[in-house]
């Protein structure tokens, strides 16, 4: 008989109660085989996942793609948005996005009048969809960096050397416009389509801003009087209209006297003509009567200039500035005729 070992015993005692060595063992068993299965199932479904991806691609919502073959080369078809079948390592999908997006470019252009003006232009973009194949042969899927950057520079010297760095400002609207038309012809050559185009920055260089201050502060200048005696253009003109006409009125009153006193001594015969010097309030004085006079008058300063001297601020201003006029004669004749008796 086989000694009584409870290590060799066929059965243990679990709970008081005996169980067989043999079923633990199979019931170890049968989970060992369960969890081999698991895993097996898991290697073979990751395998199996990674498979599918190879096999398929996803193009997004807002994209298109096409088909690089390594065999037979770019594909005619342009995929949409879903899930589509491929062979690995042969196939390989471009994808191209066709939705709007957004560029700057800065660029430094001269205007008409022959200033500088720092440009930056921001341009909304899109390839178009059915030509995405002619897109990839001839640009790449980076197709917007090396088209936009050319032609909005020379658009952008076209148009601008077409107005004065003024206009540039008060016609901002007008600019974009013919901008816009003119990079949608340019980029339709390479099947891009632009939505919009607008300047958000126009800069002019120090230059023309000092002279743009300058204009400003001279036609403030020539429209009021800024210093005493220092007239405007617009006063120094309409001064000088009335002086030559003064001057006209003088010499007609002159030649008139001159006709008068020659039929006076025609008509009267022989005579004297006495003539002195008197000032004008002299003659106020006298009203005129007595013998011949001739009056100069003092000189004067220009009552316009006086008055811009009454308004001015600064003490080395108010000193008056007299300008002496050219002198008045007062032509007065007093005939003193002898009688013929």
């Amino acid at each position: 008989p086989k000694p009584q070992n409870p290590v060799w015993s066929e059965s243990i005692t679990c709970g008081g109660e005996l169980i067989d060595k043999k079923c633990i063992f199979s019931i170890f068993m049968a989970a060992n085989k369960l969890l081999t299965w698991t895993f097996r199932a898991g290697v073979a479904a990751a395998i199996a996942g990674v498979g599918l991806t190879q096999f398929f691609f996803t193009v997004d919502a807002g994209e298109r793609a096409v088909v690089l073959n390594q065999l037979a080369g770019l594909k005619q078809k342009i995929y949409g948005e879903g899930m589509h079948f491929r062979v690995p390592v042969i196939d390989s999908p471009k994808v191209f996005e066709v939705r709007t997006n957004w560029s700057s470019i800065s660029s430094i252009s001269g205007t008409k009048d022959l200033q500088m003006a720092n440009i930056v232009l921001r341009i909304l973009y899109r390839p178009n969809a059915k030509f995405l194949r002619e897109i990839f042969l001839k640009l790449g899927q980076n197709y917007h960096e090396r088209v936009l950057p050319s032609i909005s520079n020379e658009v952008l010297k076209a148009v601008i050397a077409r107005y004065n760095a003024d206009q540039l400002l008060t016609q901002r609207e007008r600019v974009s416009l013919e901008i816009k038309k003119e990079m949608l012809i340019r980029a339709k050559d390479f099947n891009i389509i632009i939505d919009d185009v607008a300047i958000t920055e126009l800069t002019f260089g120090d230059v023309f801003t000092r002279a743009i201050e300058g204009k400003q502060i001279a036609q403030q200048n020539a429209e009021r009087y800024p210093f005493p005696c220092v007239l405007s253009a617009k006063y120094i003109v309409s001064k000088n209209e009335e002086l030559k006409k003064a001057n006209i009125i003088r010499a007609e009153g002159e030649a008139e006297a001159a006709r008068l006193v020659a039929e006076a001594v025609g008509k009267a015969g022989g005579g004297t003509v006495r003539a002195k010097h008197r000032t004008n309030r002299d003659k106020e004085d006298r009203g005129g009567a007595g013998d011949s006079d001739v009056a100069r008058e003092k000189p004067q300063c220009d009552v316009r200039e006086r008055e811009v001297a009454q308004h001015a601020h600064d003490p080395r201003h108010a000193r008056r500035q007299c300008r002496r006029t050219s002198p008045r004669i007062h032509l007065q004749t007093v005939l003193s005729l002898n009688s013929l008796d």
